[in-house]
C-alpha cells in the first residue's frame, strides 16, 4: 500500500494530517456554523409557518368581520328604512293634526264672528227699535195736539214713513 501511495505522490502522514484536518473543520463548522445555522433556519421556517398561520386566521377573521360588517350594514338599513316610514308617518300624522288643528280654529274664528256680527245686528236692531219708539212717541205726541180730522191722515203718513223706514233698515 506504501508503493501504491509513493506512485500516486500521496504520503501517509500528510493524509492523515489532512483527514484531521477535515474532521477539525467539518467539526468547527459543524459546532459554529451548520447548528446556529440550523437554529437559525428552524426559527425562520417558524416564523414563516406561524405568519402563514395568522395569515390564514387573519382572513378568516376577516371574512367573519366582513359577514358581520355586512349583516349589520342590512340590520342598519332595514331599521332605516323602518325610522324614516315611521318618520313620514309621524310627519303626516302631524300634518293631519296641524290642519284639524287649522280647520277647527278657522270654524271658531267664523264662529265668533258670526257670533259678533248677530250681536251688532242685535244691538243695532235694539238702538233702531228704540229710535223707533222715540219718533213714534214724538208722533203721537204732535198728533193728538193735531185736529182730529188732520189726526187720521197724520197717522196713516206715520205708518207709511214708518214702514219705509223699517224697509230701509232691513
Amino acid at each position: 500500500m506504501g508503493q501504491l501511495f509513493s506512485q500516486l505522490g500521496v504520503e501517509p502522514v500528510a493524509l492523515v494530517w489532512q483527514a484531521l484536518n477535515f474532521l477539525v473543520v467539518l467539526v468547527v463548522l459543524y459546532r459554529f456554523v451548520y447548528k446556529p445555522l440550523g437554529v437559525v433556519v428552524a426559527l425562520r421556517s417558524q416564523k414563516i409557518q406561524q405568519g402563514l398561520d395568522d395569515a390564514v386566521r387573519a382572513a378568516g377573521e376577516l371574512s367573519r368581520a366582513e359577514e358581520t360588517y355586512q349583516k349589520r350594514l342590512s340590520e342598519a338599513e332595514g331599521e332605516a328604512v323602518v325610522v324614516m316610514r315611521k318618520a313620514e308617518q309621524d310627519a303626516q300624522s302631524q300634518a293631519q293634526k296641524i290642519v284639524a288643528k287649522g280647520e277647527e280654529r278657522g270654524e271658531s274664528i267664523v264662529q265668533e264672528a258670526r257670533t259678533l256680527a248677530e250681536r251688532a245686528r242685535e244691538e243695532e236692531m235694539q238702538h233702531l227699535e228704540s229710535q223707533a219708539k222715540e219718533f213714534i212717541r214724538s208722533v203721537l205726541e204732535k198728533t193728538v195736539a193735531l185736529d182730529p180730522k188732520h189726526v187720521d191722515e197724520a197717522l196713516i203718513a206715520q205708518a207709511a214713513a214708518a214702514i219705509a223706514a223699517e224697509r230701509r233698515a232691513t
